[in-house]
């Protein structure tokens, strides 16, 4: 292999910008990512599923169970069945927050799943 080969997987030069980055370390690196190459990243949620999730520990709603939930309330609403969970979150919180909460607390009252 090249010298530039060599300092590149040995982590004396940034593997993404080719940069000077300091002495190696052994395995190859980066500046400009916020993660290490070769180890694993925690999965990144969305705002909106993060706020769903939110709404629904409120009133005792995690999970699947929460998931079934979205999924009841967007047909309500007149929403086909969508396959990507994420797609769900977004269009709950960014159209029908207010009336998602209403729907939660309904189903307090009435004492369906979560109690």
């Amino acid at each position: 292999m090249g010298e530039c080969a060599d300092m590149l997987l040995d982590g004396t030069l940034d593997c993404i910008t080719g940069e000077y980055i300091g002495e190696p370390s052994g395995y190859p690196r980066t500046l400009t990512s916020p993660r290490q190459i070769g180890k694993k990243q925690r999965p990144q949620y969305s705002e909106a599923r993060n706020d769903i999730h939110s709404l629904g520990g409120c009133y005792g709603l995690r999970g699947a169970e929460l998931c079934h939930v979205v999924g009841v309330f967007l047909q309500m609403k007149g929403v086909k069945p969508l396959p990507k969970m994420n797609t769900q979150y977004r269009i709950v919180r960014g159209q029908y927050r207010t009336e998602f909460i209403q729907y939660l607390k309904s189903l307090k009252r009435n004492g369906a799943p979560g109690q």
